[in-house]
């Protein structure tokens, strides 16, 4: 959370300062469009850690109630099973498992972020 709070200010005060020196839009105006690029900002790092979150839910929830759980849940271990199928190399794991889902995060992220800041 801390990452994502920092990259959204950080990003929001940047785009705007640029905005207003270019004397392009209003401050108004200026707010709106660095608020939706910092939103933008923060779907990029909230798409891969949300996906690795609902991994980690939904491999716990496979696992039964009794039966002693042995399975790791931690980052490492989801990222691990998921980039090596079949011993092999899963190039298209980080376009398209890791951000599947990215699209309607930045729409969903840019919108609230506009509106938020």
């Amino acid at each position: 959370q801390m990452i994502m709070n920092t990259v959204m200010f950080t990003v929001f005060n940047e785009v705007k300062e640029a905005a207003n020196q270019s004397s392009i839009l209003d401050e108004n105006s200026s707010a709106l469009v660095a608020g939706l690029f910092s939103g933008f900002a923060t779907a990029c790092i909230s798409t891969p850690t949300d996906w690795i979150k609902i991994q980690a839910q939904i491999s716990l929830s496979k696992s039964s109630g009794n039966e002693k759980q042995t399975a790791r849940y931690d980052v490492s271990s989801i990222l691990k099973r998921h980039i090596w199928k079949d011993g092999k190399f899963d190039g298209s794991f980080f376009s398209r498992t890791l951000y599947s889902g990215h699209v309607a995060n930045l729409g969903r992220e840019g919108v609230f972020t506009m509106v938020y800041l």
